[in-house]
């Protein structure tokens, strides 16, 4: 019994970590002009207008993926639907990413920090990861770029934060069950 205990706590899933108080930059409010852009696959649907108004009560504008994730067959083994920023940015100066998420359900939603990578077939960028999952509510949510990991097998093995070229919030058939339709704000 106690091999088993140390075991289950070794397999549990950590506990999310304190949301930093630290200074930060806000990287888009989706109040005006966005770097962000609704990207999908051909087979996968986002509702536009993406950018919208928050709900009653609240100011300001919001980023919602209203999404239908497609079915994978012959040709597309790939569905997926995102919100993707093409800035180059240096980010050597943060610890990580803090979004605000909420959502019609219960989704496993992918954050993506790609930086350059020469070596990668993946238009020369190494996609960093980790997974968020969203609330019923809006809750605050930190990512520290030491949680993030690469499963490209050209890694440099290291995140090269002063040579970021995408940050991508993404949602595919590893992340939820193809056919899956929601909102995620």
């Amino acid at each position: 019994p106690t091999v088993h205990e140390r075991r289950s706590l070794r397999a549990a899933w950590p506990a999310p970590g304190p949301v930093p108080t630290t200074s930060a930059v806000i990287l888009d409010t989706f109040d005006g002009e966005s770097p962000f852009a609704a990207e999908n696959d051909s087979h996968s649907s986002i509702l536009s207008p993406w950018q919208v108004p928050r709900e009653e009560g609240e100011k300001g504008r919001a980023a919602r993926l209203a999404f239908e994730l497609g079915t994978p067959g012959p040709g597309r083994s790939n569905v997926w639907c995102a919100l993707v920023d093409r800035t180059a940015r240096d980010l050597r100066t943060f610890e990580g990413l803090t979004l605000s998420l909420k959502a019609d359900g219960i989704y496993r939603l992918w954050v993506q920090v790609r930086d350059e990578n020469m070596a990668s077939r993946d238009e020369g960028q190494e996609w960093w990861f980790a997974s968020v999952k969203t609330s019923l509510q809006w809750r605050r949510v930190a990512i520290p770029f030491s949680r993030l990991r690469s499963l490209n097998p050209n890694t440099d093995g290291h995140l090269n934060l002063d040579k970021v070229k995408a940050l991508v919030l993404v949602l595919d058939q590893a992340a939820v069950p193809p056919g899956t339709r929601g909102t995620i704000w």
